[in-house]
């Protein structure tokens, strides 16, 4: 028998992350009392969090609403009167100035209801609290400390509340003049889940701490010993759950939900069943819109059966009292049957020009890659070339210039397995053109194409801003002042442009002059401007210095060159075509996950190229995954009409850049 201890500890340890560049005296640990706290004398209590509190909205739509008996965020409402829909939306929900001065211990607490945590499985990351002593009004220009211990939980039944449990405060925090606390919320653009919260109270004295929940396993959750269905009942009854991947199995007893709905054979390619550890409908769990074997596609209404033995891999949460594995899992075992391990027989090739990968060398490297569900996606390959043969065309958009389409292997011509195919997503024409007509390409052509492999979602794709260097062995025509992107003008307008996402692939291929380096920053000189690097994306001119494409041991992104001192050494990049006013600026850089040193550097925004005088505080966040730390720097720009910026890195050390991406207004 297994124990599954869920500390319901939280924040009585008073144990804080920085969420901010600037540095902060790193919090204390305060002792656990063992639920034997200290009297409480309230310094500050709102059962709603309406009088005094501010709502700042870091999209054009704000999560935040403040009503008579508590505040809600959400990302699905009525934004325009035409009806609900979901909207991607960043806020927070701000406090007034509260005084600790003169206590030594104080703590706080309050209640909160989290609803339709199927609908986001990364819940817990989307609903934070933090702390400052120096806000005044612009939440990315002051110092957050996030307090890592809150980990917020699906509500136990439909709307109730519970209560947080109780928060020390760290010394940085009492015996002062001003305390800001601060809940953040956030949402995708196509799903949401619901907080809301009340009843928020500051206390003088030291937090008391309830004895963990402990709940008795079969299983332990792993792949090797899965949880059983009254495992996971057992851990969500206790709201133990968290929103980490786990194991279950059990055996099928019913398709589709309690209305016959979304049964296997539905138009979403997923399925709703049930599971016991019987195969009875009594004390059964319910698995919501999951994947089939390996995360295919479940496209046949025979491909589940009641019966069926499984083990399924995801989420385990709560929606409206209802148990379940949140959509998204995938069966890892059916009926004793793995998934196919994949064959990667016959593959060729080293990746480049005179060389390229076929079609299962290219899935080999995706296999290989962490997936991941993000169109930010850091888990990227190096740029290679991939020859193959279009298998099937699902669209060429001559608006956005891209087309998106399948290629196979010459031998896999005409295979219905899609397990044969690598899905070219987004990608531009011969040379990196803009698609101006759809016969441009058509099924049988042999190409040759240049980009990125990404693992999206179990798809195996060459991810936006690829290029097609050959069909059918006719190349690109040659450009003298552009050799390695003859579709980029040397001259492009300077008429303000949309936002766009750059990746390191279109830094590096949009050359405009001089090819960029690897690992070597050439004779790039600050000093010198006709020495800087140029390169074009979607129309717009950037250019840098002390930039060259990164070694894969270190990412294979953007390197630039770093220094505290000498402005020689300081490398930057720039846009000099305009931006639209600029609303948001998300940096994905990278370090080793080893590395004892995060990236650092500068951000400035201005309204002419190449701004230097106006730094702008940023909200980073990061994990750790293959090997590297991956970091994210979002930059809110929307108080202002600023249309260029800067990264400039003039802090010791080189910074690895795998993505820029813009957000216009």
């Amino acid at each position: 028998m297994k124990k599954f201890l869920k500390s319901m500890m939280f924040a009585a340890l008073g144990i804080f992350a920085l969420a901010s560049c600037e540095d902060v005296p790193a919090p204390y640990p305060t002792p656990g009392t063992g639920g034997n706290g200290s009297e409480s004398a309230a310094i500050y209590e709102s059962k709603n969090l309406n009088t005094g509190w501010t709502i700042v909205a870091l999209t054009d739509y704000n999560p935040w609403t403040l009503g008579n008996n508590y505040a809600q965020a959400t990302g699905y409402q009525d934004w325009d009167g035409s009806g609900k829909a979901n909207r991607e939306v960043r806020g927070y929900l701000v406090s007034p100035a509260i005084s600790t001065k003169g206590k030594d211990k104080v703590k706080f607490t309050f209640d909160n209801c989290l609803m339709y945590t199927s609908n986001d499985p990364k819940y817990a990351d989307h609903c934070k609290v933090f702390l400052s002593t120096d806000y005044d009004g612009d939440p990315e220009g002051c110092n957050w400390m996030e307090v890592s211990d809150f980990k917020a939980t699906p509500a136990t039944d439909s709307w109730k509340f519970n209560n947080a449990g109780e928060f020390q405060l760290s010394q940085d925090f009492v015996n002062q003049e001003k305390v800001f606390f601060a809940f953040y919320f956030e949402a995708p653009a196509n799903k949401s889940t619901t907080w809301e919260v009340q009843n928020f109270k500051v206390m003088e004295g030291e937090a008391v701490v309830p004895e963990p929940v402990v709940v008795e396993t079969e299983g332990d959750g792993t792949l090797e010993n899965p949880y059983t269905v009254a495992d996971a009942l057992a851990i969500i009854g206790a709201n133990a759950q968290t929103s980490d991947e786990v194991y279950v199995k059990g055996i099928i007893s019913q398709l589709g939900d309690a209305d016959g709905n979304d049964a296997p054979g539905n138009e979403h390619g997923n399925a709703t069943y049930f599971i016991s550890d019987d195969g009875t409908t009594g004390n059964q769990f319910e698995i919501f819109r999951g994947n089939g074997l390996g995360g295919e596609k479940i496209t046949n209404a025979d491909y589940l059966a009641t019966g069926d033995k499984v083990i399924v891999h995801g989420v385990l949460t709560i929606f409206k009292s209802t148990p379940e594995m949140a959509q998204g899992s995938e069966i890892v075992e059916l009926n004793g049957r793995k998934p196919e391990t994949p064959d990667y027989t016959g593959a060729a090739g080293s990746g480049t020009k005179d060389d390229p990968y076929n079609v299962v060398a290219a899935r080999k490297i995706c296999s290989e890659l962490t997936k991941t569900t993000s169109s930010s996606n850091p888990y990227l390959s190096e740029e290679v070339y991939v020859i193959g043969v279009i298998s099937k065309i699902d669209e060429v958009n001559t608006e956005k210039g891209n087309a998106t389409y399948y290629i196979v292997d010459r031998a896999a011509t005409g295979s219905t397995n899609n397990n044969a195919e690598l899905e070219v997503f987004r990608g531009k024409y011969l040379g990196g053109a803009s698609f101006t007509a759809a016969d441009q390409i058509s099924v049988g052509d042999e190409i040759l194409i240049k980009g990125k492999l990404q693992n999206f979602k179990g798809t195996f794709e060459f991810t936006a801003g690829s290029s097609i260097v050959t069909l059918n062995g006719q190349e690109g025509e040659d450009n003298p002042d552009n050799p390695d992107n003859p579709d980029n003008p040397v001259e492009p307008s300077t008429d303000p442009v949309a936002g766009m996402t750059v990746t390191s692939a279109q830094i590096s291929s949009g050359a405009t002059g001089t090819a960029l380096s690897n690992n070597a920053y050439g004779s790039q000189a600050i000093s010198d401007e006709s020495t800087w690097y140029k390169f074009v994306v979607n129309g717009a001119m950037f250019t840098g210095c002390r930039i060259c494409n990164a070694t894969a041991d270190n990412g294979g992104g953007i390197q630039m060159q770093g220094n505290d001192s000498d402005s020689a050494k300081q490398g930057f990049i720039t846009n000099v075509t305009p931006f639209l006013p600029i609303r948001l600026v998300t940096l994905t850089l990278r370090t080793k996950s080893d590395a004892k040193y995060e990236p650092n550097f500068s951000f400035y925004a201005g309204t002419s190229t190449h701004p230097k005088g106006t730094a702008i505080q940023g909200r980073m966040s990061s994990e750790t995954a293959n090997g590297f730390k991956i970091f994210t720097y979002t930059y809110d720009l929307s108080n202002s009409d600023y249309s260029f910026f800067t990264i400039a890195n003039d802090k010791a050390g080189a910074l690895y850049l795998d993505e820029i991406a813009v957000e216009t207004k």
